[in-house]
């Protein structure tokens, strides 16, 4: 499909072909331009589309406005396009591609109108020859101590300012055995015991700071910094910083919490976080991005190096990233502070926010134990009950005809592509994955041609756990619930062994126990909630499972210690009656009743014929107990208590 608008057009746009309105291309990308449709499918075609379109484009046009993510990947030959908005990226036409976001995202993401709005600043730059570099002039004044006493004389200079950004760069603990990359995929790269401060980054405005190279004769001067510092320690992200800073600088060991207690009390005090403030100001179910690059790009450019090992980075540009870091702190604090009180959000930054952070570096830097003598066995007998439930898999009589399907199929596709053939055989080692969604959604609806019971939210037949038992309780064929029995079954362990086991076993070894350490993000979730990760430990098999109870049995408190939890009284049950309003579930609360005892009566209200409940009329009492808690009610039980009543000496 191809759409013109204006006799000169110097603009090219590529868009998905129902995309291609001439009153909307107009609306959002502007005038003068050629719209040609972008093809759906595999890179062959994204290949021959752009080799065709070689031919198409007039000696007029200027830039290439892409509106297909995987299509400016192909053009622009890049991997990602994070960090490429408002950049002209040159294309085997010598003609720079921009990347703009499709404008039927604008409807839905507000974010997205403004993204646009600052990618058109710059094309027009462009197209007028006045084209300036995101983030070309930010630094104005850096410093870069690289001695003992260069170091103190930084950091002393730095007590004249009542604010001042703070962000760090950790690199891998070498004595951990693992490679940068291994780290990360084993989820602890964030872990403060599995690396070292490498650099750090401060800076008093969005333009002046400094960086340096850490080393552990800084130590003293950092930590003496901190303690004397009256101002405000302003990071992005602090639950990490922090949580390095106070490990590193103010911990002895794992266990050294006097220093944690000494560290917490003297950093978190000090302590805003930008990204709390960005989170508070943008949260919307547009799915902003909330990373630093992102909310600064309009200010500082892309400017990221891959920081996966930092010591494979040059030095000076290590620390231009560490200071570009913190200048893009300054900036993303002062853009969305105002939002953030314009929204009425800042008592929810000020009074839970902030107070909850400091909560969450403790119970980082504390961890869970884990008994090691527990573990073990545990481990291997989850792998004896996840290889019996595959193996059973495999040799179910419909699992060895569904391989023999795949196996046709991948050859049969192979053939289709390629001039040199090739046979089903040379296909035997593709077989049935039970981890494979896809495949199970293939296996289940395709191949078995069992019924749809729910779907995806694209609209793809559901292969979830639930769906997978509601299907197991339809069916009559023994082979077949044998095989779906399996495949719950294997999916259940598989879980646990993937997501936790592992997890478990890496964890350090801490005076004969093992210290298990997770991470907490406020702001991680739309909704609001906590989350976790590496591992998630809000999602450890606590009910509905049956190894949940040999989970819990590998928890527990080292030597000295009790375990203790605490839960927050009916917390949901709260925030439902708080915003829904419901007069019923207020009433629970404005009258004194216990939300789950409340609901038990209403479940099981014929096995409790002693409790009687105030009816419309009737008078309540308020009753404050020895300990403290006060009950509501009736005239009968008021006389009830009064009764039972210890007579006094």
């Amino acid at each position: 499909m191809y759409c013109m608008n204006g006799d000169i057009p110097d603009k090219l746009i590529l868009i998905r072909k129902n995309q291609i309105k001439e009153p909307e291309l107009i609306k959002y990308y502007g005038e003068s331009f050629i719209a040609i449709d972008t093809p759906e499918g595999n890179a062959n075609l994204k290949k021959e589309f752009i080799k065709s379109l070689k031919e198409q484009i007039p000696e007029s046009i200027k830039c290439i406005l892409v509106a297909d993510t995987d299509m400016f990947k192909s053009l622009a030959k890049v991997k990602k396009v994070t960090g490429l908005d408002g950049y002209p990226v040159n294309t085997e036409f010598n003609i720079p591609a921009f990347i703009v976001p499709n404008y039927i995202s604008i409807l839905y993401n507000p974010e997205q109108k403004k993204r646009l709005q600052f990618i058109k600043t710059k094309i027009n730059e462009y197209l007028s020859d006045s084209y300036q570099y995101i983030g070309k002039d930010i630094i104005v004044k850096a410093v870069h101590p690289n001695n003992i006493i260069e170091v103190k004389e930084f950091l002393n200079s730095l007590h004249e300012y009542p604010v001042i950004t703070v962000d760090i760069e950790t690199a891998m603990n070498t004595t951990m055995g693992l490679e940068g990359k291994e780290l990360k995929e084993a989820g602890l790269a964030l872990h403060h015991y599995a690396n070292r401060l490498y650099s750090i980054g401060l800076a008093w405005n969005e333009h002046e700071g400094g960086s340096f190279i850490y080393h552990r004769d800084y130590k003293d001067l950092l930590v003496k910094f901190f303690n004397e510092y009256k101002g405000t320690l302003l990071f992005f992200n602090a639950g990490f910083d922090v949580t390095q800073l106070i490990y590193h600088l103010y911990m002895s060991g794992l266990e050294d919490y006097q220093g944690l207690l000494t560290g917490l009390h003297t950093l978190c005090d000090k302590t805003e976080d930008a990204y709390l403030v960005s989170y508070l100001a943008l949260n919307s179910i547009g799915n902003t991005a909330l990373d630093l690059k992102s909310l600064s790009h309009e200010y500082t450019g892309n400017y990221a190096e891959d920081v996966t090992d930092v010591t494979k980075v040059p030095i000076p540009d290590l620390l231009t990233y560490n200071l570009k870091d913190v200048l893009a702190t300054w900036y993303v604090y002062k853009k969305y502070y105002p939002k953030m009180v314009q929204d009425n959000q800042e008592e929810l930054y000020k009074q839970l926010f902030l107070p909850s952070l400091k909560v969450l570096i403790e119970t980082q830097l504390v961890g869970l134990r884990l008994y090691p003598d527990r573990l073990n066995p545990l481990a291997k007998t989850l792998d004896n009950i996840q290889d019996n439930h595959l193996n059973a898999i495999i040799n179910s009589d419909i699992i060895k005809k569904y391989n023999i399907k795949l196996q046709y199929d991948a050859c049969t596709s192979y053939n289709k592509e390629h001039k040199k053939q090739k046979v089903v055989s040379d296909f035997a080692d593709l077989v049935f994955n039970p981890r494979s969604h896809i495949q199970l959604g293939d296996l289940l609806y395709n191949f078995m041609g069992l019924p749809v019971l729910n779907t995806t939210k694209k609209g793809n037949p559901a292969t979830d756990g639930d769906t997978l038992n509601d299907l197991l309780n339809l069916m009559q064929d023994k082979s077949v619930k044998d095989l779906l029995q399996n495949i719950i079954d294997f999916s259940m362990v598989d879980k646990i062994t993937s997501s936790f086991i592992p997890s478990f076993m890496r964890a350090p070894y801490i005076n004969g126990m093992k210290g298990l350490y997770g991470n907490f993000r406020l702001g991680g979730t739309v909704s609001g909630r906590l989350s976790s990760n590496s591992p998630n430990l809000q999602q450890i098999p606590s009910t509905g499972s049956p190894y949940a109870k040999p989970i819990k049995e590998v928890f527990g408190a080292p030597k000295g210690y009790v375990f203790v939890s605490a839960d927050q009284r009916s917390l949901e049950d709260r925030i439902a009656a708080l915003t829904s309003k419901d007069p019923n579930k207020v009433r629970v609360y404005t009258e004194g009743y216990d939300g789950h005892c409340l609901r038990a009566y209403a479940y099981f209200k014929e096995q409790m014929p002693d409790i009687k409940l105030a009816e419309e009329g009737d008078e309540v009492y308020k009753v404050t107990h020895d300990d403290g808690t006060v009950e509501y009610c009736t005239a009968e039980r008021l006389r009830l208590l009064n009764d039972n009543k210890p007579e006094e000496n």
